[in-house]
């Protein structure tokens, strides 16, 4: 199991070792309400690395770190060239597992974005 690299050199190891193979992203949730009851879930994406990683490794990081490198490979067009296939939810290996969270947001009664302002009403001219 593969957690958060400490440093770049850590990074650039993870991706060597990930190179040519599929491997599962997995992020867990607890939501937790007021009285304490608690939902938990967790969402697993596949991804796949192409086998030839190290130029592109490379061509990703730049000079910018491994920050500007994770930046990179969420990016559509940059990132598309590290990887091959993501089978599963792309929110959950980027960032939330947004879908899941909804879930949890729902069995607590809480609706779908209900959190947001509704638009505006324009007044009759």
């Amino acid at each position: 199991m593969l957690g958060k690299p400490a440093d770049a050199a850590e990074a650039a190891a993870f991706l060597g070792a990930l190179a040519g193979r599929r491997h599962d992203v997995v992020s867990g949730l607890c939501l937790l309400d007021s009285s304490g009851d608690a939902w938990t879930a967790h969402a697993r994406t596949a991804v796949t690395f192409p086998g030839a990683l190290e130029c592109r490794r490379r061509r990703l990081r730049g000079d910018g770190g491994m920050a500007r490198a994770r930046r990179r490979l969420c990016h559509p067009g940059v990132g598309s060239a590290l990887v091959t296939a993501v089978d599963g939810d792309y929110w959950n290996v980027v960032g939330l597992p947004v879908a899941l969270a909804l879930d949890g947001l729902a069995h607590f009664g809480v609706a779908a974005f209900s959190w947001l302002a509704p638009p505006p009403t324009l007044a009759a001219p």
